[in-house]
């Protein structure tokens, strides 16, 4: 049954309007934190995608979600590809985003790539934790 919430929260997310309440960036995050805690990324990397279709834009909260749901499903490339493609949104990666990124390498046995991440944080003016 938990791990259907994140459905939940989808369909939810989606039955707003219907309400007339217009979804906005806490809806949006909570729906793709409901799909980073079960694991899928796909559908948390659809919700960020569709935020500005619903003028809605994105923040480092939902991109954060969104590599924590690649972490979840073991999705390195996918963490790395979210992560850089924050800056095309005029997002600045914080160190949440970094260490959640860090983590997916890790998790997929990237230990090369999680230890150069690690090592670019000064350079980014970002302390290791």
């Amino acid at each position: 049954k938990k791990n259907k919430l994140w459905e939940q929260a989808v369909h939810l997310l989606f039955t707003m309007p219907a309400f007339r309440v217009d979804p906005d960036v806490i809806s949006f995050n909570s729906a793709i934190s409901a799909c980073a805690r079960a694991g899928e990324w796909e559908c948390a990397l659809q919700l960020v995608g569709a935020m500005p279709l619903s003028s809605v834009p994105p923040d480092e909260i939902s991109y954060n979600a969104v590599i924590s749901a690649c972490e979840k499903a073991s999705r390195w490339e996918m963490a790395l590809h979210v992560l850089s493609s924050m800056h095309a949104v005029q997002l600045v990666p914080d160190r949440i985003s970094y260490n959640t990124a860090i983590s997916a390498c890790a998790a997929g046995g990237q230990w090369e790539m999680a230890v150069q991440l690690l090592a670019s944080l000064p350079e980014l003016k970002m302390r290791p934790d």
